[in-house]
C-alpha cells in the first residue's frame, strides 16, 4: 500500500516527498516548519496534517510505500517528467517489482500510467512574434496532468522555455540534497557534543598529597617526578591536567605547562640545559610523559605527536622571559639606555 506521493507544486514548479495523508483533491497541506530535520520527520513517519497548514495545490507525480525509495523518485523528478520509467528501474534493482493496480472501471485504452500532458493550442501573432495560450481546463481531482508548454520548434531544439524549467528542477534538487546533507551533519555534531559532555564527567580534583601547582621550586618538580611513579596518582594528575583543554597540541601544551609551573621556575629551565645557567627539563621522563598523555587525553590532539609536544614545550621555555610583562619591560629598558 502506498503511503508517500512524490508532488509537483505547481505555481512554484518544485517537487518534493509527502504523506499521502497530506494530499486531498490535488490539495497539499503544508507545515510551517523552519527546521528541515522536524519537517523530515514529519514526513518520514507520517504524521497527520493540523487543520491551520497551509493549502497547495499540487500534481501527484509518483506514488510508493517507501520512503527512501519515494526521495529517489523526487531526484530523478529533476531530470525526467516519466517516473514511471523511473520507478521501473527503482524496483528492478530491489528485486521487488510489481504489478501496478488498475482501475476495474476502466477500459484497456484508458489505462495511462502517467497522465499524458494537456494539449494546449499555442498561436504565434506573425507581427509581433508573440506566443498567446488559450486558456486550458482546470485540473480534475482524480487524474491531475502535467502542465508543458508546446510551441512549433524545429527536431533538434527545445524551447527555451523548457530548458530554462529544466534547469531551475535540477537546482532545486541540489539545494535541496545538500540541505538535507547539512542538516545530518548538524545533527551528528549535536550527538557528539552530548556524548562528550556525558562522557567527561566532573573534573577530578587532586589528592591532599600532591604538590601545589603551579611548582615554584625545582624541588617541587623532583618531588612531582617521584609521585609520578605511582600509576594511581600518575592518571589522577593526567586527568586533571587533560580538563585543562586548549585548541591544537601546542596550545594544550602550552597551558598544561602554565600550569604545572611559574614563570619564574620556568626562567630557571631550557630543554637540555645549560651548564651553570640553566636546568634541563628533558631530565624529568615521567614529567613529561605526563605532558604528553594530558594533551592527548584532549579529543581535538588524540592524534598530537610526541615530537610535536616537545617542540611546544621548548619553545614555551625559550620564550619564558616575554611573560607577565617580561617583553616590556625589556622594551622600555632598551628605551632608556638609547635615550
Amino acid at each position: 500500500m502506498a503511503k508517500y506521493h512524490v508532488v509537483k507544486f505547481i505555481e512554484e514548479n518544485s517537487v518534493t516527498v509527502v504523506p499521502i495523508s497530506w494530499v486531498e483533491y490535488n490539495m497539499c497541506s503544508w507545515p510551517p516548519f523552519k527546521s528541515f530535520k522536524k519537517m523530515e520527520d514529519y514526513v518520514k513517519n507520517s504524521r497527520e496534517p493540523e487543520p491551520s497548514w497551509q493549502k497547495i495545490r499540487v500534481h501527484v507525480m509518483k506514488s510508493t510505500d517507501s520512503y527512501e525509495k519515494a526521495v529517489r523518485l523526487e531526484e530523478a523528478a529533476c531530470y525526467t517528467s516519466d517516473l514511471n520509467s523511473e520507478m521501473e528501474d527503482v524496483e528492478e534493482l530491489s528485486g521487488r517489482k510489481r504489478k501496478r493496480p488498475v482501475d476495474p472501471d476502466s477500459s484497456e485504452d484508458e489505462i495511462n500510467y502517467l497522465p499524458s500532458p494537456p494539449k494546449i493550442n499555442t498561436y504565434i501573432q506573425r507581427s509581433s512574434g508573440q506566443i498567446t495560450e488559450e486558456p486550458q481546463p482546470p485540473f480534475h481531482a482524480a487524474s491531475p496532468k502535467f502542465s508543458y508548454m508546446s510551441c512549433p520548434s524545429t527536431a533538434n531544439s527545445a524551447s527555451p522555455r523548457s530548458v530554462t524549467s529544466l534547469g531551475n528542477k535540477s537546482d532545486e534538487c541540489f539545494k535541496r540534497k545538500v540541505f538535507r546533507m547539512l542538516e545530518s551533519i548538524q545533527q551528528d555534531v549535536k550527538e557528539i557534543k552530548q556524548s562528550l559532555k556525558t562522557s567527561r564527567g566532573p573534573v577530578p580534583t587532586l589528592p591532599p598529597s600532591c604538590p601545589r601547582f603551579p611548582c615554584e621550586h625545582p624541588d617541587d618538580l623532583i618531588t612531582l617526578e617521584g609521585m609520578l611513579k605511582d600509576e594511581d596518582m600518575f592518571k589522577i594528575i593526567c586527568d586533571f591536567l587533560s580538563s585543562i583543554g586548549g585548541n591544537s597540541a601546542k596550545d594544550c601544551t602550552k597551558r598544561i605547562l602554565g600550569k604545572l609551573l611559574s614563570t619564574s621556575l620556568s626562567l630557571q629551565y631550557n630543554w637540555k640545559g645549560t651548564r651553570g645557567v640553566k636546568l634541563g627539563f628533558s631530565t624529568f621522563v615521567l614529567i613529561n610523559k605526563l605532558i604528553f598523555g594530558a594533551v592527548r587525553n584532549n579529543i581535538i590532539c588524540s592524534a598530537a605527536t610526541e615530537v610535536e609536544v616537545q617542540e611546544a614545550t621548548k619553545k614555551w621555555l625559550m620564550y619564558a622571559k616575554d611573560r607577565d610583562g617580561g617583553r616590556n619591560q625589556r622594551a622600555n629598558l632598551m628605551a632608556n639606555v638609547i635615550n
